[in-house]
């Protein structure tokens, strides 16, 4: 049974262990499940405060730092991270509840200068998160944001399949890696599937899963980004993957190839490529 939202200010004042407790019985989210028979892994706690709650391996102590990162070097509007911590091998992530509707369910509502705002607005926030600079970059360590670099952390998101692979101590590994999948590849379907994986990119900082149904268009009249679990420190055309969606209109692949730099950063060839070893 579901129960009334509590105060903001008793959901801050609350233990690690008071919050777990009152999960159980707090409002899910509307949103789909990872996992099919199971409720969303989003609980509203609050007006203004809500929960995300995965397994560890799911949702590791990097989202909340790099929304702390984000939050702290750009203008993009990100909910802002209250508290992360582990229980029983579960991760809880408690933010700022945004009040608004996704992209997913009110793009095909907008009226063409509506979109035109949506897409140079991403387009925007794709810029300033690609000037963030931090050592992991200057190293050359692709994935999520690290505080040791000795020790780099798996890589999840679309551009992967979904799947966690590495982790990668190089931007070469990583592209030995994408290359030696694009071969298997070529070799189950006997044709060349397309080009290898270019290692001469930059590294910046991106969102990983820049799809509709992470992006709100807030009640306040501000684009908010959320779900940073997909996101790290990535070659740039990592972004114009991460935005495809399933059966996408065809005003969403022009938002995506404008917002990610698709004519500027040659990202055509490379897309295909990890399209090609996703098939596999």
């Amino acid at each position: 049974m579901q129960h009334a939202l509590h105060d903001d200010a008793d959901i801050d004042r609350m233990t690690n262990e008071e919050i777990v407790a009152i999960c159980d019985y707090a409002p899910r989210l509307s949103i789909p499940s990872p996992l099919e028979g199971m409720p969303a892994p989003v609980a509203q706690l609050s007006p203004t405060r809500l929960i995300k709650i995965q397994l560890y391996t799911y949702l590791p102590e990097w989202e909340f730092r790099t929304m702390e990162l984000v939050r702290s070097q750009t203008r993009i509007p990100v909910p802002k991270p209250h508290r992360y911590f582990i229980e029983d091998s579960r991760a809880y992530l408690l933010m700022d509840f945004i009040e608004g509707r996704t992209l997913e369910t009110c793009w095909s509502q907008m009226w063409f200068w509506q979109k035109a705002w949506v897409t140079w607005t991403l387009r925007g926030y794709v810029q300033q998160l690609r000037r963030i600079r931090t050592e992991q970059q200057s190293s050359e360590i692709p994935g999520p944001l690290i505080d040791d670099l000795a020790s780099p952390e798996l890589c999840y998101g679309p551009v992967m399949g979904e799947y966690h692979i590495g982790p990668f101590s190089s931007k070469g590994e990583m592209a030995d890696w994408f290359n030696g999948r694009l071969r298997t590849s070529e070799d189950f379907y006997h044709f060349k599937l397309g080009y290898g994986f270019d290692d001469k990119a930059p590294l910046v900082m991106t969102h990983g899963d820049l799809a509709m149904r992470n992006v709100i268009v807030g009640t306040d009249g501000r684009l908010w980004l959320i779900d940073w679990g997909c996101s790290g420190v990535y070659p740039q055309w990592f972004e114009y993957v991460g935005m495809q969606v399933d059966n996408e209109p065809r005003s969403w692949t022009w938002t995506r190839r404008l917002v990610a730099g698709w004519s500027l950063f040659g990202v055509a060839s490379s897309e295909e490529s990890a399209v090609c070893v996703l098939t596999f």
